[in-house]
């Protein structure tokens, strides 16, 4: 597409060669480059601007995310008397002989150990 160069540049029409284009010069640029450099403002087309897309955002299944870990460890010790919480963690710890997961709360621990 034949277009005037606004501002200097290099460019490609196989892949292979290098091409210069030139300020105040018109050439024949690719077509599937003339959109991309007539934004930039290296050259002017002389065509009608294509109308912007409306960008949709994130697709739906892409928007949930998931509770950061804290928020998971809160969420389950929240309202756990801490006395209470860490005799059953020390309980867990002598009878299995691992360390109980510092997410599980009163609850967790209670059906872990059978209680």
């Amino acid at each position: 597409m034949l277009c005037k160069i606004l501002r200097n540049f290099d460019y490609s029409e196989n892949g292979f060669t290098r091409l210069h284009a030139e300020a105040g010069s018109e050439a024949d640029i690719p077509a599937d480059l003339v959109d991309g450099l007539e934004a930039d403002g290296y050259l002017d087309s002389g065509r009608e601007p294509a109308a912007p897309t409306k960008d949709a955002g994130a697709a739906p299944e892409n928007k949930m995310q998931a509770a950061p870990l804290e928020t998971a460890q809160a969420d389950e010790t929240a309202g756990d008397a801490p006395d209470e919480l860490d005799a059953l963690r020390a309980t867990y710890l002598e009878q299995t002989g691992e360390e109980p997961d510092k997410r599980w709360g009163i609850k967790t621990l209670n059906k872990k150990l059978g209680l």
